[in-house]
């Protein structure tokens, strides 16, 4: 008998069904993903996947701080391009990167947008979009009476206009408009900031 190839073999499990995953929101959002799908995927037992996650909304919590690296990293390479820049133009890159992830990713954007629950360290764990985004409100000056506060405002104003573009009234709208859209938000975020 021969035995049929499998597409995973040794290595950490836990990573490569976090990875597929992401594959699967990417196809279909949260409702695709399952551990048996991914198990299946992966060619290996169910019960191997379930050793790693006892359960779906496990599994979804792990995706869920998966593409939540994604947002970040997309981030901070916005903001590590412009690292000496001033606060309104890191704002900008990284509300310019934000948007360009919900563009390029919309069902891991809209996972994140509306499907996941916020994660418990939402404010606190290093690496988050509310983070990079809280550490240059933090450099505004003179500074703002509230980072957090501020910096939640200024992640709904981001959020609203690309889920509008990306997953709402305006996702019909050609690319360049709704890249005009959000640099209009934009603007009106930084005046809204004092910085410009």
């Amino acid at each position: 008998m021969v035995q049929q190839e499998r597409p995973y073999h040794h290595g950490n499990l836990r990573n490569e069904i976090v990875r597929v995953g992401l594959e699967l929101i990417s196809e279909g959002g949260t409702e695709a993903v399952g551990i048996r799908e991914t198990a299946r995927r992966l060619g290996v037992s169910a019960s191997a996947a379930y050793r790693h996650f006892e359960s779906r909304a496990e599994l979804l919590d792990a995706v869920r701080d998966a593409v939540l690296v994604n947002v970040a990293d997309q981030l901070q390479e916005a903001l590590d391009d412009h690292a000496e820049s001033d606060v309104a133009t890191r704002l900008e890159a990284i509300s310019r990167a934000y948007f360009q992830f919900s563009i390029d990713n919309p069902k891991q954007f809209q996972a994140l947008a509306a499907a996941f629950p916020l994660a418990e360290d939402w404010q606190t764990a290093p690496g988050r979009p509310l983070r990079i985004l809280t550490s240059i409100i933090d450099d505004i000056e003179p500074s703002v009476d509230d980072a957090l506060t501020s910096s939640l405002a200024a992640w709904a104003i981001v959020q609203g206009a690309s889920s509008l573009t990306t997953l709402g009234s305006l996702r019909e709208l050609p690319v360049d408009e709704k890249w005009k859209v959000q640099q209009r938000t934009t603007e009106i975020l930084l005046k809204g900031l004092g910085l410009r």
